[in-house]
């Protein structure tokens, strides 16, 4: 008994002796690994690799099926790249994804929030299922196929609402006046989310538009909406990219060419292969020359809608007012695992015009290096400065910096 609770025998220390001896031994591989890592084949690796996977399904002390193992693996490999952009999609993930930069969806066309713990309208988009179907704004879902919506998170609701289109939806309303529950029930189609969410002619001539993020029809939809507005009177652009959080970059380059002139210069990549590393200049003449343009930014403009505030701030095209931008200057590209998902690499750091990098999180591989926190940035005295093409000081880490800034959020 001494053995257990104070006391150690002779086995005792022999097996600590034992497994001391292996500490040091690994420890000492583990230095040499961190020091020299170039002397590492792929043929050790793999064999590494592979020791590893076997002993943990083997003896960790609870079994993990072979597939979760390969999984995890794989999604830890690009967890320790230390870049908070480059992950493993599931087949769901990736869905999401091409959701996003397509602006497409099987559902039902309904934009929803959680009011109260109920599931409500805040507004049926045009021409979809629920519009064509009389949906109101306000109208309260409280069931969905049967299923009662209290207590559901938004992105549990959008799970219930969207499906494969041709499929049914059988709704539950409450409405506002109403006295009795009334019942809908909606055939899912492929709906198209606008980019451009909202355009309107203000007082003065003011022209108002806002882009909620950059889908494969951004640049289209913002020129059609640009056009409407000239001809209903307006004198100067408003363009709001608070809380876009980006998309495509190829829409961030296109919309960007839409207010500058031939052979300026937009976005430049970066990256280890050919195919990453491009510049992007204007190819056509703006159409709105003379139009003044105000851009608006906060910590949720993010990636493409960076882009664009970057080069038009640059360029000296727009003034820039708000609040310091999210800091995401990379670009990922989307490799398809067939039958697994895809892995979201990030492939090249991108430039604005004046050479400025505005990434706010370092890319570090060393296990030593801190990292930023999410919510950190790069004080404004330890950034690099640039001039814009009128002379301005712009800097450079840490989101784009407005021009005018008119939040309390910054440095």
């Amino acid at each position: 008994m001494s053995d257990e609770r104070g006391g150690m025998g002779a086995k005792g220390v022999t097996v600590l002796a034992t497994l001391a001896a292996a500490i040091v031994s690994g420890g000492w591989l583990l230095e040499r690994g961190a020091v020299e890592p170039n002397r590492v084949t792929p043929e050790q690796g793999t064999r590494l690799f592979r020791q590893v996977l076997e002993r943990v399904a083997e003896d960790f002390v609870e079994p993990v099926s072979p597939d979760t193992l390969w999984r995890k693996a794989a999604s830890g490999l690009l967890r320790q790249l230390r870049d908070p952009h480059s992950s493993l999609l599931s087949e769901r993930a990736l869905d999401r994804l091409n959701e996003r930069t397509t602006g497409n969806y099987g559902g039902l066309g309904v934009q929803v929030d959680v009011r109260d713990g109920w599931l409500t309208v805040t507004a049926p988009l045009p021409n979809s299922p629920a519009s064509e179907a009389g949906l109101e704004t306000g109208d309260r879902i409280v069931s969905v196929d049967g299923r009662n919506t209290y207590g559901l998170s938004v992105e549990e609701a959008l799970r219930t609402l969207r499906g494969v289109p041709g499929s049914t939806a059988k709704l539950e309303i409450e409405r506002p006046g109403v006295d009795t529950r009334m019942t809908f029930t909606l055939t899912r189609r492929v709906v198209h989310q606008r980019a451009v969410r909202r355009a309107s002619l203000l007082e003065g001539g003011v022209g108002y538009v806002e882009v909620a993020t950059f889908s494969d029809s951004t640049s289209l939809e913002l020129a059609r909406a640009i056009d409407s507005l000239a001809r209903a009177g307006m004198t100067s652009l408003m363009l709001d990219l608070r809380g876009n959080p980006g998309g495509l970059f190829e829409q961030g380059v296109a919309v960007s060419e839409l207010f500058l002139d031939p052979g300026q210069a937009i976005v430049r990549m970066k990256g280890r292969t050919a195919d990453a590393n491009r510049e992007f200049v204007d190819r056509g003449p703006q159409r709105w020359r003379a139009l003044p343009i105000v851009t608006l930014v906060d910590e949720g403009s993010a990636s493409a809608a960076e882009i664009v505030a970057g080069a038009l701030q640059d360029h000296d095209r727009a003034i820039l007012v708000g609040a310091q931008t999210y800091g995401k200057g990379s670009a990922q590209s989307v490799f398809r695992i067939p039958g697994e998902g895809a892995v979201k690499l990030t492939t090249s750091l991108w430039y604005t015009p004046a050479g400025r990098s505005i990434n706010r999180r370092p890319i570090e591989q060393d296990d030593e290096t801190e990292i930023a926190e999410e919510g950190d940035s790069i004080p404004l005295a330890r950034r690099a400065r640039f001039k814009t093409a009128m002379g301005r000081t712009v800097y450079g880490g840490g989101g784009i910096l407005p021009d005018v800034v008119v939040a309390d959020t910054l440095l």
